[in-house]
């Protein structure tokens, strides 16, 4: 569970820095426009908001996956207290 968690953060991260990237991309053309930049930020410019899109849901997904980690951590650390109650001995 812990890769898979990692892996959807990761996804959402660089999804997010590719959205950020396409949203400010067309400052690109104006700083290198002989190296092509005027394409790439067009491509950019024409999808942001389904790079942006894509990162937000990825994003989702890695929050919902960390979240579904966390509430079956916290039934066993409450059982180990559980228990240590019932042993008799203090920490």
């Amino acid at each position: 569970m812990h890769r898979s968690v990692v892996a959807a953060g990761a996804a959402g991260a660089g999804a997010s820095t590719v959205g950020m990237v396409a949203c400010c991309a067309h400052h690109l053309a104006d700083l290198l426009p002989l190296v092509g930049a005027i394409a790439a930020a067009t491509f950019l410019y024409d999808y942001r908001l389904p790079f942006m899109l894509v990162g937000a849901g990825l994003n989702a997904i890695a929050i919902g996956l960390a979240l579904r980690r966390l509430r079956k951590i916290s039934p066993v650390h409450e059982e180990v207290e559980h228990a240590c109650a019932l042993d008799g001995s203090s920490r």
